[in-house]
């Protein structure tokens, strides 16, 4: 098998990996198990989203409703910043696919002054209080999309971003944190059941033309994302000293220039 980075262990173990997709309250809808681990972004393309599209009944109300409304949407799909990419959100919006995440390069911090209390209902009827705040955001490829912020009692912000344009930000919120209910199961599950127990020994054939990530490219390509953010905040914290607080439009032309 391959090695995995299993991060309960803090260590790469041989193991397959399985993706599970639940409900908001956490109850199966499907599983894809991976020999060969292409990552989130290839599973959702390949397996996850063809198979929602098939399963997901589409009803003449629904068709209405989406051609008449270019911000209604079939579904969302939730799932964790691994499968950050502007690309694919993009994509998944053609088809009219909303998408619930968290921003993986959020930028500075927004005021506190922004953030106000809400009372937000739970998939298991409790309430709880969340201090929630609200902007449009432009990604590297121009895809504009709501984020959604997250202000914690220690002054921490989690940042979301999502396609789903109807729904109330404190719906939005509590449906991506609704993902904990899935985590907590499968903990309980290893913890108290065995889930991660073999039952059999065997092998299987892997077909040779199988691809998978380079893990050099991987590395590389997360420190030129790295650079690439910080080359964004010094180009924000460049234009607000060079700037005036009312850019004259000669100012702006100049700023086109900027590395």
């Amino acid at each position: 098998m391959p090695r995995h980075y299993v991060a309960r262990e803090r260590l790469c173990l041989r193991a397959t990996t399985d993706y599970w997709i639940n409900a908001m309250d956490g109850q199966p809808f499907l599983y894809v198990n991976k020999e060969v681990d292409p990552g989130l972004i290839a599973t959702l393309k390949q397996d996850v989203i063809p198979w929602l599209e098939a399963s997901v009944a589409s009803t003449p109300e629904q068709q209405r409703r989406l051609a008449e409304d270019p911000r209604a949407h079939r579904f969302t799909v939730v799932f964790d910043r691994e499968g950050y990419s502007p690309e694919l959100f993009e994509q998944l919006w053609e088809k009219r696919i909303a998408i619930l995440t968290y921003h993986k390069f959020p930028r500075d911090d927004w005021r506190a002054e922004e953030f106000a209390t809400h009372r937000v209902p739970v998939a298991g009827g409790e309430t709880v209080t969340m201090k929630l705040a609200e902007r449009g955001t432009r990604l590297s490829n121009r895809f504009w999309l709501r984020e959604i912020r997250k202000l914690t009692d220690s002054g921490h912000q989690t940042s979301l971003l999502t396609t789903n344009f109807q729904a109330p930000m404190t719906t939005v919120a509590v449906s991506l944190f609704a993902r904990w209910t899935q985590e907590n199961f499968f903990r309980y599950m290893r913890e108290h059941y065995g889930l991660d127990h073999l039952i059999e020994y065997g092998t299987e054939e892997i077909p040779d033309a199988i691809a998978v990530v380079n893990p050099e490219w991987r590395k590389l390509d997360s420190q030129i994302r790295s650079k690439t953010g910080q080359r964004h905040r010094l180009t924000a914290q460049f234009g607000a000293l060079a700037l005036s607080e009312d850019p004259t439009e000669s100012e702006l032309d100049r700023g086109d220039a900027w590395p």
